[in-house]
Order: structure tokens, then sequence, then C-alpha cells
């Protein structure tokens, strides 16, 4: 399930805030008694990695980008998918999305670059932080159906994939230069001209 956070240039946010785990084997009675107890403890470990509150998307926003970065994209760039020009070390969902192409572009036989447009409704880059928008009130019940021109004060955190984990088990730098627990904060004031 999701929850409109509010919108940003028109765009609308959401939050994640329920998740459903369905299997891809129809049965697990092939499995000996050390799978099971191995498979049982990875779905309890996904299920306490899913209800940590902070996991962000949207499905025409690129949230892995500072709203700087988009506006410096070139034509080609703009023209790309959101998952495709998304900041890969902010996309908590990106192995899963890349193996995923990689199947369905095997199954339609052509390279992953041509089977994005099929699957793009389908590939939605998934952001760990926090996004918080403010809008004025408007004079309706909900304050998300405001026009694309309303003013808005927005905040963006978004945490690193790359050594992510309590300052105890992660501290200082890899040897990619990438530092433990990253998070790039963004703030977004939008005043329509």
């Amino acid at each position: 399930k999701r929850e409109l956070v509010g919108k940003i240039f028109g765009h609308k946010i959401y939050r994640a805030v329920e998740f459903s785990i369905h299997p891809f084997a129809k049965s697990t009675s092939n499995l000996n008694e050390e799978e099971m107890e191995t498979e049982t403890a990875y779905i309890e470990m996904l299920r306490y990695v899913l209800e940590i509150e902070g996991f962000y998307f949207s499905y025409t926003y690129d949230l892995t980008l500072t709203q700087q970065r988009l506006s410096e994209l070139g034509p080609d760039a703009k023209r790309q998918n959101i998952f495709e020009r998304a900041e890969r070390r902010f996309v908590w969902n990106g192995f899963l999305l890349d193996d995923w192409c990689c199947l369905v572009s095997a199954a339609l036989s052509t390279p992953p670059v041509y089977a994005w447009p099929k699957l793009e409704s389908f590939i939605t880059p998934v952001i760990f932080g926090y996004v918080g928008i403010l809008q004025p009130a408007t004079s309706t019940a909900s304050s998300f159906n405001v026009s694309d021109d309303t003013p808005c004060y927005a905040l963006i955190s978004r945490r690193s994939v790359f050594r992510a984990g309590t300052r105890f088990y992660a501290r200082g730098v890899d040897k990619d230069a990438n530092a433990a627990n990253t998070v790039e904060t963004e703030q977004i004031a939008y005043i329509p001209p």
C-alpha cells in the first residue's frame, strides 16, 4: 500500500506503508529442513526491513536526483525513463530491477535498453530516507488536490545503498570511497511565477 505525501512540481510523491511478499515457487516441498530454515530466516529479515518507515517513490518524478542535477540533464537524459537515469547509489530496489530487466530482455530477445520502454510502468525506483512536503491549505478537504503552480516546500533526504548500517558496524570509507551512512539532503522551495 502507498500513502500520498504530496506533490512536487505537479508530480505525486508516495510513501510505501505496507508490503506483501509473494513467492515465485508454488511450493517449498522440494526444500530440505536446512534450506527451509534458511528460507524462513531470509523472509523474516526481509519483513523486518520492510517494516522500517522511510521508503518513498514517484511514478513520474526522479527522487534519486537533486533538482539541481535534474535541471542540468541534457535532452537525451530527459528522454530516458526514471530508472535509466536514476542515481544508482540511492535506488534501494536497484538490484531487483536490474535482474528483472535482464530477465525480460532475455525473454524478448532484445538488449535491456530496448526492453525498458516496455517495462517503464513496472520499474519504479525506491529511495530510503525522508520526504516531507508542505503546501498551503486549499479550500477543498484534501491538500493534495493542489494545482501544478501551487507553492511548496519540500525536504528530501536520500540514504545511500552503499555501506548503510548502524554506526557500530559501518564506519569510515571503503576502497571505492563510499562513506558509511551517506545521506544526501535537499531542500526545494517552489514559488510559482
